[in-house]
């Protein structure tokens, strides 16, 4: 009677301290282990008003602080991200801008602004190249200098929008008869240079 009497009684604080100790630790233990794996939302299901229930109080409370701080942390870090992004296209646009500024000024740089030829500098340039690969690969190139005659007696006679006229309407001439290999530009005033690529005098006249 006395050994059931103290089994009963094990079997009874056993369950007892199950209950009140290994019961709220293990319940502890699994929302520590969700808080660990990302779940910032699970919390502590522990009833009454004993010690572990206290605590069980105290660690929701940390979950919730940990959850708010979380939350405000990504917030603010999507807030960062979008502003690098943002900026970031600001950049790219100001960049294309920017080659297109530099492209534009080095075309007005080689430009004739009343023909739309090359000007003289990038004549001359293109000219010192096409010369010294002439000479290394052997084959010909042939160099036109045409001038306009008596051009100031159309800017005496019908001023100089006219001549402005008679130039550009040159240069649409001699840019609709070359060759896309061809380079026509004018010189200065009514000068213009032409120079054929691969073209002996014979295929030039």
């Amino acid at each position: 009677m006395a050994a059931l009497v103290a089994a009963a009684m094990m079997i009874l604080l056993y369950i007892g301290v199950n209950r009140m100790v290994l019961g709220p630790i293990g319940e502890l233990g699994s929302v520590a282990r969700s808080l660990r794996e990302g779940q910032l939302d699970a919390r502590v299901e522990l009833g009454g008003n004993d010690e572990f229930s206290q605590l069980g109080q105290t660690f929701n409370a940390m979950a919730r602080e940990l959850e708010s701080y979380t939350a405000d942390l990504e917030e603010r870090v999507a807030e960062r991200t979008a502003e690098v992004q943002r900026q970031n296209r600001q950049l790219e646009e100001m960049n294309q801008r920017l080659e297109t500024a530099v492209d534009e000024l080095d075309r007005l740089a080689r430009t004739d602004a009343l023909t739309g030829l090359y000007n003289r500098r990038a004549f001359e340039e293109r000219l010192s190249f096409e010369a010294r690969r002439s000479l290394r690969s052997r084959y010909p190139i042939t160099l036109l200098i045409l001038d306009l005659d008596h051009f100031k007696e159309v800017n005496d006679s019908r001023g100089h929008p006219s001549g402005d006229l008679v130039l550009q309407k040159v240069s649409q001439a001699l840019q609709e008869n070359l060759r896309a290999t061809d380079l026509v530009a004018r010189l200065g005033g009514e000068e213009f240079g032409v120079l054929l690529i691969d073209t002996g005098h014979e295929d030039a006249k």
